[in-house]
């Protein structure tokens, strides 16, 4: 389905993210939702914001909407109008220097330390329920840097972004590995504003004749590509 620019009422749509600029999901959301937008005549950019502020941006229709989250989001920012359409799904794992098993998952971290990225809604509650003591740190290195100094037994993320992390110069030697299975998969989705709610079923049908096509395979392969 194409809608115009003069339809849609809108030359360029601006989403916020508590995902980090430059990452490999950032590049991803960005490319599936710009390619997604391309398809209904409407520009998107995508700008990162910490967490919190990014929500209360999108909510209050300062951007446009919100681009990476999980369901139910509109539960608590009542202007937000989620896109039902899965737009990724995100695999949340432990990482540990120490000798740790995870068979039942979140049950398994009741006595230990967790680091987690701020603005991680998501993840920082389900570790709030089950873990001992949680740390909320602004950036994945200072997650590792707890675990080397023994401060968290445990950090946790999404190996898209915290492998890459853990290749640098500074981690690749420190013995931290990733503990499997998975945590969490998460399904990631969009939300727009409210007023712009004549969008979410045309942006719904763009994405899905993406993953027919074979643009959404493309894109994911491309994304990843680029950051070997």
């Amino acid at each position: 389905m194409t809608l115009s620019l003069a339809e849609s009422g809108e030359k360029v749509l601006i989403f916020s993210t508590h995902v980090e600029e430059g990452s490999i999901t950032f590049n991803r959301t960005n490319a599936i939702m710009r390619e997604a937008f391309r398809r209904i005549g409407v520009q998107f950019e995508l700008e990162s914001f910490p967490g919190k502020r990014a929500l209360e941006m999108s909510n209050s229709g300062e951007t446009d909407g919100e681009a990476h989250r999980i369901a139910g989001l509109d539960k608590n920012y009542p202007n937000l109008i989620m896109i039902p359409e899965v737009q990724q799904t995100i695999r949340n794992y432990a990482y540990s220097k120490k000798y740790f098993e995870v068979p039942n998952g979140w049950n398994d971290l009741k006595e230990l330390r967790v680091a987690v990225r701020r603005g991680s809604i998501s993840i920082t509650n389900i570790a709030k329920k089950h873990a001992k003591n949680i740390y909320e740190l602004d950036t994945i290195p200072l997650q590792l840097r707890f675990l080397c100094s023994s401060r968290a037994d445990i950090a946790i993320g999404n190996p898209d972004e915290l492998d890459l992390v853990l290749d640098s110069e500074e981690f690749r030697t420190k013995g931290i590995r990733r503990l499997s299975p998975p945590l969490s998969e998460l399904p990631i989705f969009g939300y727009l504003h409210r007023k712009h709610a004549g969008l979410v079923q045309p942006v719904t049908e763009a994405l899905q004749e993406m993953k027919k096509d074979g643009t959404y395979d493309l894109i994911v392969k491309d994304i990843k590509k680029s950051t070997q």
